[in-house]
């Protein structure tokens, strides 16, 4: 059933004058739209919500809310995070997949990689440890690639944000554990 609203223009499932069931919505200034489950005319099950740049979110909503486990994408960067979400945030457990081949796989605090982790640079060097408001923090272990050689290397970060290497050791059985 299509109801026209002033609003926006919605196609789909209707109880008690309320979007629910499976429906469309696409929002008044067309940029945005959402395909998905409703339940008492809120956005409520699974769902996609799209935007005009080609920027998504695909998961699950929760009283209106995206909340739980879902996939965005961001057309402009070109980054894309699979994992939990809450309140419309990234937080809890995820991977954020970088455009330049960068990837972090870890936990999440309200959008900032907050606890433990693991980051693989472009370069293929990983550091698995703490982080804490997107930066290392704590101690955490780095591995790298030094003229073909495979090195690891305990690290102790300061709260100050400096490097301290503990340890510096050929290490050619540890890297493709990672």
């Amino acid at each position: 059933m299509e109801v026209p609203a002033a609003s926006g223009r919605y196609v789909g499932g209707v109880k008690q004058q309320l979007r629910d069931g499976f429906g469309l919505y696409v929002y008044p200034n067309s940029f945005f739209q959402y395909e998905g489950e409703w339940a008492k005319g809120k956005k409520h099950g699974i769902g996609k919500f799209l935007m005009k740049d080609g920027s998504y979110y695909e998961g699950e909503f929760l009283n209106g809310e995206i909340e739980g486990n879902g996939v965005r994408y961001w057309a402009a960067s070109g980054n894309e995070y699979c994992g939990q979400f809450s309140q419309g945030e990234i937080h809890g457990y995820g991977v954020m997949k970088y455009f330049n081949g960068a990837r972090y796989e870890g936990e999440f605090h309200y959008g900032a990689r907050t606890g433990h982790g693991a980051m693989i640079d472009n370069e293929g060097q990983v550091y698995r440890g703490s982080f804490h408001s997107n930066k290392r923090q704590g101690e955490g272990e780095l591995f790298y690639n030094v003229l073909e050689e495979k090195f690891h290397s305990a690290l102790i970060v300061q709260s100050n944000l400096k490097y301290r290497t503990l340890d510096m050791v050929p290490r050619h059985d540890k890297l493709h554990e990672v």
